[in-house]
């Protein structure tokens, strides 16, 4: 002891500054101690219980030193010195092994030593932070430590944890290895057991007192408490360095942050920090409310400024002042982040038209962005207050296509949500390429800021583009664009009508479509703008209500139309007309979307189909890529239009494939709008089986009209639900789509000669249950309940002469119950009371 006492003295006394140059950089110092009361560390040769006392925990484990587990990978160096893995920089000198090294708190009062006790300084000296080398055996520990100063003064850090030595945080060091006594059982361990670090930060104004002891006592009934070493951070002295600042950016970005860090500065206890700053060049610097530590993060800058920092002693009193660092004001111009990782494989820009910004044709840039910010022709003035159409032509080979656009109105270098505008999105399903518009007005707010900024364009395949203007790793593209903000004028003048034109000049019923316009009078305060209609050929143009924007929507087409833009000055004379644009109704029978399977086989297929005395074999074709047959494109060339007759209820019978899940539905378009709608759904939801027959039957509304439309049939080893609304994938992975003509019509009720079915029905008016008796049945015989509109709301097949309809769910009122077979139908009224 007398020898590692001598060491531990001159390390004091550097500590000190004693016999040295007075300086402020604090240092670690491992110091010598008293008060140790067990030996917890095996050394040497022979049986562990020959050098050492007590175990660390209850179960009488120690830890062992590198001369006793001389072959092993786990103990405690020789030297004792540890070296602190939670602090750079610290270190711990442990007491020799020969002799007690550990201050040892038992878990229970009647355990090996006291639950409390005291280690004191060889050699007192001050300190600005206590770090205490301890760990607990059997459970973690809780303890209350007094730090006691030689004029008599403490200070306490209550509730102080200390892990237990296997698997805890905060460890100084770790993978000790450890052996029972008594039983030499050697344990290697990367990881455990552990010695742990709790430091303790004295006070401001203890820093000029002497350190004289450090006190422990528990307070928790479990844990074996082991304290084993005591290192202090020595309180700075003299004057301190202050150090070289430097900025992580020589030119700041509004809104964007940027680090000051310090090099060569003093550092450690009672060193504190305080950053300045001043405009660039004016030497006026003011301390940065907050900014107290290295590194100090600015979080934004708008002008050049400089920056220095006051680091100060507070051991001896004393501050030094860094020199300077400047930090430039770059232009936001040149602040924005470039999107990277970009792929516009599946979906790119074909075109951007704003105001007099047109870039059209262009194709997929390398990496998934291009940058047309240095170019004069792709640029335009934007007034504010005032609303522009911008279009974006995409093309798209996937699902879920969106783009939109940011503007940087207040120049902050950044692309903010309230600065983004959703242009549109594409079809959430289908895979086909496609050459995708969308049309959208962007209005420049009055209070953006005039001069050039920033546009930029995203496109984006498989979601919604969000507000977020730089990103990284995206499918799609992304397009940038300098425009110019100004300061609106009013309009003179007669203004410019410019081009209209439509996004389809041939349009399905029901389907709406955009008018745009291109080279018009706009940007100005003044113009109005209102847009005209005429029966096609007529020049009878009147105003379309409400239509007084750039782009305008119109909801659907029923006839051939033209249309026209009038463009009015309020301060002008006449008012200006577009060229006229004409749009035309679409066939409905062009107008039905292909429906898709994700894959097909010959044992998920429809085989025939029959209505009447139509029937169709399509099981010769098997059932390939796309999973879709279009039998419409053969009627009547080489195959009959099949009737539905119109008012009356009409069997259509499947065949299906060999596979033992076989579920069907069907659509007819009843209303002739191209589409089909959940009102023209029917399907018997039961599964067929392998090579089943489905019957379903098909109620044909009054409302019908007459003629000939498509009927889609689909058939899946799922269910085929209204949810697929015909179109797009279906819920099952397998199965086979067709699509046919079928001819409405009025059909005669019975054949030539034959009588009707007579019926009956009690009670009349019903309550809840309603029985029906059939005098006689025929082939393939249904009963259906139907309102007076003909919709049908109950089917069931007649298996007997009677048959029983539910009426509890329904209102009060008339309903009709018709009876059908092959070659009759019969109808009665019936009430719900």
């Amino acid at each position: 002891m007398k020898q590692r006492f001598t060491r531990y003295a001159k390390l004091a006394l550097c500590a000190l500054g004693l016999g040295a140059a007075s300086r402020a950089q604090a240092a670690y110092v491992p110091v010598a101690l008293t008060g140790y009361n067990h030996d917890v560390v095996a050394n040497g040769t022979g049986v562990s219980t020959n050098s050492t006392t007590v175990g660390v925990d209850d179960s009488n484990y120690v830890f062992m030193a590198q001369d006793y587990n001389p072959t092993g990978t786990s103990f405690l160096p020789n030297n004792g010195l540890i070296n602190s893995a939670a602090t750079a920089g610290l270190t711990y000198q442990l007491a020799p092994y020969s002799g007690n090294n550990s201050l040892r708190m038992p878990s229970t009062p009647t355990g090996t030593g006291t639950g409390s006790g005291t280690v004191t300084l060889v050699t007192p000296q001050a300190a600005g932070e206590v770090y205490v080398l301890a760990t607990s055996g059997s459970g973690a520990s809780t303890v209350n430590i007094t730090v006691a100063f030689t004029d008599g003064t403490t200070q306490v850090f209550n509730g102080q944890t200390v892990s237990d030595w296997y698997g805890g945080g905060n460890y100084a060091i770790l993978g000790l290895g450890r052996v029972q006594r008594g039983v030499e059982n050697r344990e290697n361990n990367a990881t455990n057991p552990r010695l742990y670090q709790l430091m303790l930060t004295l006070a401001p104004a203890n820093f000029g007192k002497l350190v004289q002891s450090v006190g422990f006592a528990k307070t928790s009934a479990t844990g074996v408490l082991n304290v084993m070493g005591i290192t202090i951070n020595s309180v700075c002295s003299g004057t301190p360095a202050a150090g070289v600042p430097a900025a992580s950016t020589p030119s700041a970005c509004t809104n964007n942050s940027f680090t000051l860090s310090l090099t060569g500065a003093a550092s450690g206890s009672g060193v504190s920090y305080q950053w300045q700053s001043s405009p660039a060049g004016a030497n006026t610097f003011t301390n940065i409310t907050g900014a107290t530590t290295v590194p100090y993060t600015v979080a934004s800058q708008t002008a050049a400024t400089d920056y220095r920092v006051v680091v100060t002693c507070s051991g001896s009193g004393i501050s030094s002042t860094s020199p300077l660092v400047s930090v430039t004001q770059n232009s936001f111009l040149n602040c924005y982040c470039t999107p990277a990782g970009g792929n516009c494989a599946n979906e790119w820009i074909r075109g951007v038209t704003l105001a007099a910004l047109g870039n059209t044709g262009t194709t997929c840039s390398t990496g998934g962005y291009a940058s047309y910010t240095t170019s004069a022709a792709l640029t335009t003035n934007l007034s504010q207050g005032a609303t522009y159409p911008v279009t974006l032509d995409l093309r798209v080979n996937a699902a879920s296509s969106a783009a939109g656009l940011w503007i940087d109105y207040d120049h902050s270098g950044t692309f903010d949500a309230s600065e983004y505008t959703l242009v549109g999105t594409g079809p959430a399903t289908g895979f086909a390429a496609l050459n995708l518009s969308l049309t959208a007005n962007v209005t420049i707010p009055a209070t953006a800021l005039t001069g050039p900024t920033r546009l930029r364009v995203r496109s984006n395949n498989g979601g919604v583009v969000g507000n977020q203007g730089c990103f990284n790793n995206y499918f799609g593209e992304v397009e940038d664009y300098l425009v110019t903000i100004v300061a609106p004028t009013a309009c003179t003048g007669t203004p410019t009508g410019g081009t209209a034109t439509a996004s389809s000049t041939s349009v399905c019923p029901g389907t709406a479509f955009t008018l745009r316009a291109s080279g018009y009078s706009s940007g100005a305060t003044g113009l109005t703008y209102q847009w005209q209609s005429s029966p096609a050929g007529a020049n009878n143009f009147t105003n379309i209500t409400g239509a007084t924007t750039v782009p305008y929507t119109v909801a659907s087409l029923t006839a051939a139309t033209d249309y026209r833009l009038q463009v009015t000055c309020a301060a002008g004379s006449t008012p200006a007309l577009s060229s006229v644009v004409s749009v035309t109704p679409s066939p409905f029978l062009n107008c039905y979307c292909t429906p898709t399977y994700v894959s097909g086989g010959n044992n998920d297929i429809i085989k025939t189909v029959s209505i009447g005395t139509f029937s169709n074999n399509t099981s010769t074709l098997g059932n390939v890529a796309p999973y879709y047959q279009d039998y419409s494109t053969r009627q009547p060339a080489t195959l009959a239009i099949p009737t539905l007759a119109a008012n009356a209820l009409n069997n259509v019978v499947l065949t299906l494939g060999a596979d033992n899940f076989q579920y069907s539905a069907l659509w007819v378009d009843f209303n002739h709008n191209g589409s089909f709608d959940a009102s023209e759904y029917f399907t018997l939801g039961t599964n067929a089986g392998s090579n089943g027959t489905a019957t379903i039957p098909v109620a044909v509304p009054a409302a019908a009209l007459l003629g000939q439309t498509k009927m889609r049939i689909r058939g899946g080893d799922d269910l085929v639900p209204l949810a697929t609304q015909a179109c797009g994938a279906s819920q099952s992975d397998y199965g086979e789509a067709e699509d046919y003509l079928v001819n409405i019509a009025i059909v005669s009720a019975n054949r030539a000669g034959q009588q009707g079915v007579a019926l009956s029905a009690f009670p009349n008016p019903a309550a809840n249950a309603l029985t029906v008796t059939v005098g006689s049945t025929g082939l393939r015989a249904y009963l259906s309940l139907t309102d007076l509109t003909g919709r049908v709301l109950q089917t069931q097949p007649v298996t007997g002469q009677t048959a029983r309809f539910d009426l509890s769910s329904l209102a009060a009122g008339i309903y009709l119950v018709r009876y059908q077979d092959d070659s009759r139908t019969s109808t009665i009224k019936v009430s719900k009371h």
